[in-house]
């Protein structure tokens, strides 16, 4: 088996995947298994339709779940999301592996990041951008940053 080949041709797992909802997670390797069975099985009972591949670099703990449910609607994405995203919390996951948090993952970082953390992280944006300049409002709202609320 050729594995770069099929490691290039990911576009062709997931074509049939319309709408697309991706995501980028990161875990513990051992509860990656536990993790995608349970992705699934949830997808399946609120969404009978849905179809999904799991791929990527999973040497490092990182995983690209991809996904259709049918819709690609805001109601039913946030539906998506908190299956995605609440099957991490009980495996100490992250909601995001390798390309930030930003304005779409904010709402779930809670899940990944203790209060300590996020105080802490707050307490760093605060001492290296005092006036907020930086990436504004896409981890922390403008109040939260300079307040540590």
């Amino acid at each position: 088996v050729d594995l770069w080949a099929i490691r290039d041709d990911i576009d062709s797992m997931n074509k049939n995947l319309s709408p697309t909802l991706t995501f980028d997670v990161s875990m513990n390797i051992a509860q990656m298994d536990d993790y995608v069975k349970d992705v699934k099985r949830q997808l399946a009972e609120r969404f009978p339709q849905a179809r999904s591949v799991f791929f990527g670099h999973i040497g490092d703990g990182n995983i690209h779940p991809v996904m259709t449910v049918g819709s690609a609607g805001h109601d039913i994405v946030e539906q998506v999301e908190e299956i995605v995203y609440g099957c991490l919390r009980s495996r100490a996951g992250i909601i995001s592996a390798e390309h930030g948090i930003g304005l779409e993952k904010k709402p779930y970082l809670h899940l990944c990041r203790s209060p300590a953390e996020l105080q802490l992280m707050r307490a760093l944006k605060q001492t290296l951008d005092p006036k907020n300049l930086l990436n504004r409002g896409k981890i922390f709202d403008l109040a939260q940053a300079s307040t540590g609320a």
